[in-house]
């Protein structure tokens, strides 16, 4: 025997679906922003509560490349290291500058953190569609919960990196492929993203089948193309801009302290110590990604979390950044989705934000003032 619903009873339905989809991703954003004007106030304790103090360190050459582009060479910085800085942000900076009409510093501190809390509304919707509530909760927890969160406040990268890498995870698994190359193009400038992003989307396609004859591939190529060109289309397009070919590569060089590793796999092999560190942290991030992530995780982001610390290794200095840089791995926080129907998780979430937060001030106070040179963010 049918069941029959009145009009009524159907939209009634309808509009209580909507809001149960739309209940989560708005919880993510509210404990989002909660969180951060909450560390907002650690700003202001570090004297760093104005957005020109926090357009400082990396976020200068953002703001000034905003106003000016990238010239032969400029006062600030003679060696010509502002092509290791991506184009994308400062654009965004200067749109906003001619819109509003404002300084560039408070826009480069609204972008950043615009982005950022539309990333998380993304990031709760998606992961609630794919997986469930406790899983966009946990993966929000876990983008603030480390000590580095802030730095959404920061004329930094940081936010809008977040949302263009949650929109090329997501258009990836949808199959959204026309987005997915818009995406993925737009953080290879923005953030130096893209090599591990490659081997993720690479990895996601294979092993969903998409590469494969007779899956219609033609999508999932021009997906590849995108990831792959993405690797080196702002060292290429730094190099024409300066009529440098090789720019961006000693760009990098002139950031490296003098006298101290190159990156963190050197240093691992100058000292036994950091060696056993660096070991026990890609064993752990790999069991994390490998083994541990629910098993509905797309492969896009379990690969990105298992590549992603090999290349920090490989290619990162050494230096306080590396708290920064390990941000991006907040969707192992998906590790403790399981315990999400114990009684006491609710709980637990709010001791690790509470601890959070007093990591996040330490991270103010350490490292946002203008300090020493082993002093920034």
């Amino acid at each position: 025997m049918g069941v029959r619903l009145s009009v009524g009873e159907g939209t009634s339905a309808s509009c209580s679906f909507r809001v149960r989809m739309w209940a989560v991703p708005m919880a993510c954003v509210v404990v989002f922003v909660v969180y951060q004007a909450i560390a907002a106030l650690a700003f202001d304790s570090a004297g760093v509560g104005s957005a020109e103090a926090r357009s400082q360190w990396d976020a200068h050459a953002y703001v000034w490349i905003a106003g000016h582009g990238y010239p032969p060479e400029t006062t600030w910085n003679p060696d010509g290291a502002y092509f290791a800085f991506y184009p994308l942000f400062p654009a965004l900076i200067r749109a906003g500058v001619l819109l509003t009409g404002l300084a560039p510093e408070p826009v480069a501190v609204a972008v950043s953190l615009g982005c950022a809390t539309v990333a998380v509304g993304v990031l709760g919707r998606w992961l609630h569609g794919v997986g469930s509530a406790a899983a966009a909760l946990a993966a929000v927890v876990a983008l603030l919960a480390w000590p580095a969160s802030p730095v959404f406040q920061l004329a930094y990268t940081e936010g809008l990196a977040v949302l263009l890498l949650v929109l090329s995870w997501m258009f990836v698994t949808k199959e959204r492929d026309g987005w997915a190359v818009v995406c993925i193009l737009a953080l290879s400038l923005t953030r130096g993203l893209a090599l591990p992003l490659c081997a993720a989307v690479a990895t996601h396609l294979w092993t969903t089948g998409r590469l494969r004859p007779g899956h219609h591939p033609r999508g999932a190529v021009g997906v590849l193309a995108a990831a792959v060109v993405g690797v080196l289309l702002w060292p290429v397009l730094a190099g024409v801009l300066a009529g440098d070919v090789g720019v961006y590569w000693s760009s990098h060089v002139a950031f490296a302290p003098d006298g101290l590793p190159q990156s963190v796999l050197e240093a691992g092999l100058r000292h036994p110590e950091i060696a056993v560190l660096v070991v026990l942290f890609l064993a752990m991030t790999t069991i994390l990604a490998v083994k541990l992530l629910p098993e509905w995780t797309p492969p896009v982001v379990r690969w990105w979390c298992a590549v992603y610390p090999v290349y920090l290794v490989v290619g990162s200095l050494v230096t306080p950044s590396i708290v920064r840089y390990l941000l991006l791995l907040f969707p192992l926080g998906l590790a403790a989705v399981p315990l999400a129907r114990r009684r006491w998780a609710v709980a637990v979430a709010a001791l690790v934000l509470v601890l959070g937060q007093v990591g996040a001030w330490w991270w103010v106070e350490e490292f946002v003032p203008l300090g020493g040179d082993w002093t920034y963010p």
